[in-house]
């Protein structure tokens, strides 16, 4: 019923609000209705309420773009500082958030003054946005190499240095954001070329041949895998 409510034409600004205060799981669904404002969700960025923050903190998955500006750059910024692990996660992957704010999550990070449940994922998500500053690159990077990995995956990654550490999630990262410069690029082509053929060398390859600023060196040197 819910579901045919939020499809309707009749359904009133006033009840599609009301299904997204009160109803999470089909208020995700209200969202892509064109009759919900921008102002609307960027209000619930300062709601207490931890599922309305979650539902604005990923609110550009809906409406086919029509979202892509819901959020001002102030709530993005007030998010990135959410007590939820699972709504910072989300604007460090967001693809409107701004450099300014990725900077001090950056910061935040290798300075550890947030503690992150899951840091692969936190630094993962930020060198991954297209957003991220290209001079934050290579001290997130080597601020990986320092962090313990508590997980890995496919076969573990033989190269020495980066054994059970978070730097190999860091670089498949960097590899597959569209913004990294070259010559990083070309530095990771190289720890990764002679690695493991699966996992994240596997995954580290692919995105480097998919990344339009791979040097054309390491490209040639690809097509000889």
């Amino acid at each position: 019923i819910i579901e045919m409510i939020v499809d309707s034409d009749n359904a009133t600004k006033e009840v599609l609000e009301y299904i997204v205060l009160n109803d999470f799981d089909y208020g995700q669904n209200a969202l892509s209705n064109p009759k919900i404002t921008n102002e609307f969700i960027n209000s619930l960025a300062y709601s207490e309420d931890t599922n309305l923050r979650y539902m604005a903190s990923y609110a550009y998955d809906f409406g086919g773009g029509m979202r892509d500006d819901a959020l001002s750059d102030e709530a993005l910024d007030k998010l990135s500082e959410d007590p939820e692990t699972m709504i910072r996660n989300r604007i460090a992957m967001h693809p409107f958030a701004p450099p300014e704010t990725l900077t001090k999550m950056a910061n935040r990070l290798m300075k550890g003054e947030v503690e992150e449940e899951r840091p692969g994922t936190m630094v993962s998500n930020l060198l991954k946005n297209d957003n991220l500053p290209s001079n934050l690159i290579a001290p997130l990077i080597e601020w990986s190499k320092t962090q313990q990995d508590s997980r890995m995956y496919g076969k573990p990654f033989d190269a020495k240095i980066f054994k059970d550490t978070l730097a190999p999630s860091a670089m498949l990262a960097v590899a597959q954001n569209q913004n990294a410069p070259a010559e990083i690029l070309g530095e990771i082509g190289d720890v990764f070329f002679d690695g493991d053929e699966s996992g994240f060398a596997n995954a580290a390859l692919h995105a480097l041949a998919a990344n339009k600023n791979t040097p054309k060196d390491l490209l040639l040197k690809l097509t000889k895998h």
